[in-house]
């Protein structure tokens, strides 16, 4: 098994600090323009985390009134790096590819304890050897702290069915790291509560047993989450975790269903979402939480996402809504569909250097498919498409190692996991939305490999039987 471990820890390190390297986030140049660059989320993950550090503030800068958007977590994580190691992004990145390691490890033991080893080492070499994964460890986002947190989870809950001690240590840990998860990244916010009910329903135990556990995750994850909440309560006068979910509802959601109709480039028609949501406030005579003349951009940025707005984002967006519910629907599948097949080509040849600008091809402006196969190899540039392509026969081949995988799984005596593990995925990919963006779909990865691990090793078989059926005819003759 030691050897295993060395393996899985050594491809995922290797592979990312290859990016890494070609990548060079030191390169004053390189940060500044591209790993966090101005007017994007990883530059205000970056800016909250030094005034974080220094000032002890969540505010983009000091004097500016807090931040509902953005959960503690991923900002706390950066500020704690650069108060250890100084102001030195890259650090950061280099502490994230490690700590990416050590989440494909925990997936290998998180399979191995529910399957065994060998379907354990495929399903971590295939986190391992993920591409997107290898992209945003190099990236200022917060999935791969997300994910580290969400495979301590999925190691817990496993050992909690799995095992007939511990029960009570196992759910409450279950919990605890679902917590710091949802303090990372709001994505998972839901999630505890369809275990509870999961858990009701799913164990083989007297009704006040189950109860009991599906209390003590509940507890325990709002144990962890209770801080951030009374923060809120004390600055906002509500009890709520983030008002991402109404930002995207309309910006992520409505945004890609009105682009067809606008005839008009996606960050244009989401302007003109949250510009008629702030027509609705003002002309309700609500201003906002914030609401001075902006100086500089983190101003204008803290207006932009003010939270006197939130009620706001999402009446325009349910307007959307009732007016098209299927046409939402639509768009809303699509969305989940491109995050699932999205090739993420153009972000990978910018990071690697090889282009200076991101192709202007956007999956969300071309409904036509056979026109987005057509553009995808007439606009992109050709490293764009040898990335694209070796992506998509990745995607392929785990996709269709998945398929086999969920299909063998209906032989298991005991479907108690391999269900929870089709519920959490398919959440994850449902809370991702109309979005289309392939980081979406990363808090899914740990809860499906296992399935992409059973698939191979049920083609690893196959090509085994027949080898042997054919050197056995060979000898026959």
């Amino acid at each position: 098994m030691k050897k295993k471990i060395l393996i899985i820890f050594f491809i995922a390190v290797s592979l990312r600090l290859i990016f890494f390297l070609i990548e060079a986030p030191w390169n004053i140049y390189i940060l500044e323009n591209k790993i966090i660059k101005m007017g994007t989320d990883q530059r205000g993950y970056h800016q909250l985390a030094i005034n974080l550090m220094e000032h002890h503030e969540f505010t983009f800068k000091a004097g500016l009134p807090p931040i509902a958007l953005r959960t503690p977590g991923y900002p706390l994580f950066i500020a704690i790096i650069y108060k250890i190691f100084g102001l030195h992004p890259w650090i950061v990145i280099v502490v994230q590819i490690l700590l990416d390691s050590l989440t494909a490890l925990i997936i290998f033991f998180s399979i191995r304890n529910l399957l065994n080893d060998k379907i354990g080492f495929i399903g971590a070499l295939i986190y391992a050897v993920d591409p997107h994964l290898i992209l945003h460890s190099n990236s200022y986002y917060s999935e791969t702290l997300f994910l580290f947190f969400l495979a301590l989870f999925l190691f817990h809950i496993i050992l909690f069915y799995n095992s007939s001690n511990h029960k009570i240590k196992e759910i409450i840990y279950s919990g605890v790291f679902l917590g710091l998860a949802t303090l990372v990244k709001p994505a998972s916010a839901y999630l505890p509560l369809i275990l509870s009910i999961f858990l009701l329903l799913s164990l083989r135990k007297k009704f006040w047993e189950r109860l009991r556990y599906s209390i003590l995750i509940l507890l325990a994850y709002l144990l962890i989450i209770s801080p951030w909440l009374i923060r809120n309560q004390i600055t906002y006068g509500s009890l709520f975790l983030s008002n991402s979910g109404e930002y995207n509802l309309l910006a992520i959601n409505i945004t890609p269903m009105e682009i067809p109709k606008r005839k008009l480039p996606q960050h244009v028609v989401e302007y003109q979402l949250r510009a008629e949501a702030d027509s609705l406030m003002l002309a309700e005579g609500k201003v906002p939480f914030y609401n001075n003349k902006p100086n500089d951009y983190w101003e204008e940025l803290t207006i932009q996402i003010d939270y006197n707005k939130t009620e706001y984002w999402k009446r325009i967006a349910i307007k959307y809504i009732k007016k098209e519910p299927l046409e939402f629907l639509k768009f809303y599948v699509i969305g989940i569909t491109h995050s699932l097949f999205n090739l993420g080509s153009k972000e990978f040849a910018y990071y690697l250097n090889f282009t200076q600008e991101p192709s202007s091809l956007n999956i969300k402006t071309e409904q036509n498919l056979f026109n987005l196969f057509k553009k995808f190899f007439s606009e992109k540039p050709l490293s764009e498409i040898f990335l694209g392509m070796i992506i998509f026969i990745y995607l392929l081949i785990t996709y269709l190692c998945g398929i086999i995988g969920l299909a063998k799984t209906k032989e298991m005596e005991n479907k108690t996991i391999p269900i929870l593990l089709i519920i959490i995925t398919t959440y994850f990919l449902l809370i991702a939305g109309a979005g289309g963006l392939a980081r979406f779909k990363l808090p899914a990865i740990p809860f499906y490999v296992a399935f992409i691990g059973i698939g191979i090793n049920e083609l690893i078989i196959w090509i085994g039987k027949n080898s042997t059926s054919k050197r056995n005819d060979n000898l026959s003759k």
